[in-house]
């Protein structure tokens, strides 16, 4: 008996053959897989869910109202602090320095003493022209009462006086109103004196004016107003700054005492580009 020789070519096809089949199960029982997959009812509803709570996701945002107002916005940038009130102090009368109240820094209110100055030379001036006052006055009332009583004529219509005094009340009146000039009112005034002056009643004035009564009494005013400018006091209420004396220094009308600056209202001065 002989024996059947297969070719080795057909092997190989054979062998392919069975490959492909074998691939074409695996691929096929993969479809049904993931048809079974999709139309599972229970895949569905949990695709469902997912996308209404992606849906249902919200994002948390802050509104604010919108009004109509000025935009703040906030710069740096150097500048200078300035009071639209500030005063250099300084003495109306010459002396040495007796007591400094105030040291920079310093808040005061208006009225208070600041400085006070050496009064004893200002003194003994008042004394001085207050004597001098008083004898005039003594030399006057000896006059008066040693001289002859004599009836003064007067020569000036009574009415015309009258008149003259109402007119001069009246643009008085008007002048501290701010409603007549000085010039009219000095006017108006002199003329009424003019009338006293030739009716007799101011006789007494002008005797005491010829023996230097009038003069004695208008310096012993100026000594005793400059007694007071030794005491000096804030104009107004603020900050001591720039101090440039001490105690014991001697200054005069041209010396800067110290700034007295107003701080209720400052004003500060910067440079800020536009853009």
């Amino acid at each position: 008996m002989k024996k059947k020789t297969v070719p080795y070519k057909r092997k190989s096809s054979v062998s392919y053959f069975l490959v492909m089949s074998l691939f074409s199960i695996v691929l096929l029982v993969s479809c049904q897989s993931g048809k079974k997959e999709a139309s599972d009812p229970e895949s569905i509803r949990n695709s469902a869910e997912v996308k209404d709570k992606v849906k249902e996701e919200f994002v948390s945002v802050q509104t604010t109202p919108v009004i109509v107002g000025d935009l703040i916005i906030k710069l740096k940038s150097p500048g200078e602090a300035v009071s639209d009130k500030h005063i250099i102090m300084k003495p109306e009368v010459s002396g040495k320095i007796e007591i400094l109240f105030v040291e920079e820094g310093h808040r005061v209110q208006k009225g208070d003493l600041l400085v006070k100055l050496d009064d004893r030379e200002l003194t003994l001036n008042l004394e001085s022209v207050d004597a001098a006052r008083l004898k005039n006055l003594s030399e006057l009332l000896l006059e008066s009462q040693f001289s002859e009583q004599a009836d003064v004529e007067q020569t000036v219509d009574p009415e015309k006086l009258k008149q003259a005094e109402n007119e001069y009340e009246e643009k008085r009146l008007l002048f501290r109103q701010g409603k007549v000039t000085e010039e009219e009112f000095e006017e108006v005034s002199r003329r009424y004196e003019l009338f006293l002056i030739e009716s007799g009643e101011k006789k007494e004035e002008i005797v005491a004016a010829a023996k230097g009564l009038t003069q004695s009494e208008i310096d012993v005013k100026k000594a005793r107003l400059n007694l007071e400018k030794t005491n000096i006091r804030a104009p107004f209420s603020g900050i001591i700054t720039a101090v440039k004396v001490s105690q014991e220094e001697y200054v005069s009308g041209s010396t800067e005492l110290f700034t007295l600056v107003n701080i209720e209202r400052i004003q500060v001065h910067a440079k800020v580009l536009e853009s």
